[in-house]
């Protein structure tokens, strides 16, 4: 039994003695219960830092604090539960020395197939005993592959979810040759904060696609410029011969009449 509390006399005394129990602390971060104890429990849905700043800040004139966060793996590698995951992992590594954060971690290794009863009993400590095999393998037809790791193999993945499975994508891996005397199709769809850009190339060459795609990330605080986009573009039309350009219009209407404009006729 984990029992988590502070000093305290009178009223908080008593609650100090009883064994603690996870609270919801989005609601209410700045109570007084949230400074005494720190469960965080399925920290993955917390947005923003609020909750983290003020629980952590609150700990200060506590003698003993402790902050117990407990989770399950995610997508959104742009928040406070990955970049505590990262802090984690540097520490079990020892590439982070911080002697006061203790991360145990456990999830199926990279590469592994999701697939394999074998991966499932080494991402999940209580296999067979909680929870038996033919519960995976029923969830294994009922789930795609990116929830499907993350929940029970507690692996990150780069999306929530998505129309074709990664390991249907990864089969199509090649190489890939475009000669500039194929005819190419460009497809560009923006995101300038929250979301990818990508500028993607077809060919059809010998019954096959010929994919060349360049995608753009945003960082924290520096979004996509999308000149760089147009940059993109205005290469690829010098190096390969573009039939068409398609867009999507939102955040790119403006560029795609500029392209128009320069278009020698």
């Amino acid at each position: 039994m984990l029992t988590l509390a502070d000093r305290a006399s009178g009223p908080d005394r008593r609650r100090a003695e009883q064994p603690a129990r996870p609270e919801p602390l989005g609601r209410h971060p700045g109570s007084d219960a949230a400074q005494r104890r720190g469960p965080l429990h399925e920290w993955i849905g917390a947005k923003g830092e609020n909750v983290w700043t003020v629980l952590t800040n609150s700990t200060g004139a506590r003698r003993q604090p402790l902050v117990l966060q407990i989770t399950t793996a995610g997508y959104d590698t742009d928040s406070i539960c990955y970049r505590q995951y990262e802090h984690g992992r540097g520490v079990q590594t020892g590439e982070v020395d911080d002697a006061r954060y203790l991360m145990h971690w456990i999830e199926a290794p990279e590469g592994a197939d999701y697939r394999d009863p074998d991966v499932w009993k080494a991402a999940n400590p209580s296999y067979g005993i909680t929870v038996r095999e033919d519960f995976y393998a029923d969830q294994l037809t009922k789930k795609s592959e990116a929830v499907f790791r993350r929940y029970f193999l507690n692996q990150w993945v780069e999306q929530e979810d998505g129309w074709i499975e990664p390991s249907a994508w990864d089969a199509c891996r090649g190489d890939v040759a475009i000669s500039d005397e194929a005819d190419v199709y460009v497809g560009v769809d923006i995101g300038r904060r929250k979301d990818s850009t990508a500028v993607v190339a077809v060919a059809m060459i010998d019954d096959k696609l010929h994919v060349r795609s360049l995608i753009r990330v945003p960082a924290p605080a520096r979004p996509i410029a999308i000149a760089d986009v147009r940059g993109d573009i205005a290469k690829l039309n010098g190096d390969l011969r573009l039939e068409e350009v398609i867009y999507d219009p939102f955040l790119f209407q403006e560029s795609a009449e500029i392209a128009r404009r320069r278009r020698p006729c």
